[in-house]
């Protein structure tokens, strides 16, 4: 679903395609039609299974399991699969286990969370380029978790999977309000530690004088996901 509720995609792995729906009455399905030819065939794999666009609709990613691949698709006319979206030719392998069956992208397009049937594990990988597929680089996996479909809360600090038996659980994956400490080596002015960055504050660095303006020491303070090219 777009994020104004007025646009519905839906992937249809028995025929390989992307079928659009408008809803005249945002969020009201009663309200959804389908326009024949308002479609997207996708070639690049015989079994897609679970697809994810970007916020502003100019960016799809859609997983084959055929090919264990996530495929990056661009658009030039937000959400238009019909006329605007061609494929990159960028696709990122995703065999840390077989069977890859959903996955789900944070909204600023620097994580991945992909789920495995064959060893019900979930794994957390990030982008060093933000959106994109091919400089994806997986860090953390959690064995255990059986899904048939899965959803990260924007700030990715919580994982929502429905699992079998028809129960939704919810998961934290990530602290959104890790603790830090500045490190003991440093020798501060009057012997006195500046006060740390403020909980809620995401990226931000400040830089403070240890010996009246000739060594500084930075630090970085995040609200999120950790990312190694968030921390550094």
């Amino acid at each position: 679903l777009s994020p104004d509720g007025l646009k519905l995609m839906i992937l249809n792995s028995a025929d390989d395609t992307i079928y659009k729906f408008v809803m005249s009455t945002p969020w009201d399905l009663s309200t959804a039609t389908y326009t024949a030819g308002d479609l997207y065939l996708i070639t690049q794999d015989s079994v897609p299974f679970d697809m994810h666009f970007s916020q502003d609709g100019l960016r799809l990613y859609v997983l084959g399991t055929s090919n264990q691949t996530i495929y990056q698709y661009k658009l030039t006319v937000p959400w238009d699969i019909k006329s605007s979206m061609t494929y990159t030719g960028n696709s990122k392998s995703v065999t840390y286990a077989a069977t890859p069956q959903k996955f789900t992208l944070s909204p600023d397009g620097k994580n991945l969370i992909t789920y495995h049937a064959s060893n019900n594990s979930i794994y957390f990988s990030y982008f060093t380029v933000p959106w994109d597929i091919t400089s994806v680089v997986s860090i953390i996996n959690s064995s255990g978790i059986a899904s048939d479909s899965m959803i990260a809360r924007p700030d990715g600090a919580i994982l929502y999977l429905l699992s079998s038996g028809n129960v939704l659980r919810q998961y934290t994956i990530f602290d959104i309000s890790p603790i830090i400490n500045w490190p003991s080596n440093i020798i501060w002015q009057n012997n006195t530690a500046p006060a740390l960055p403020d909980m809620n504050q995401t990226l931000q660095v400040d830089l403070y004088s240890t010996d009246g303006g000739l060594t500084y020491f930075g630090h970085t303070k995040m609200s999120r996901l950790f990312l190694p090219d968030d921390l550094y």
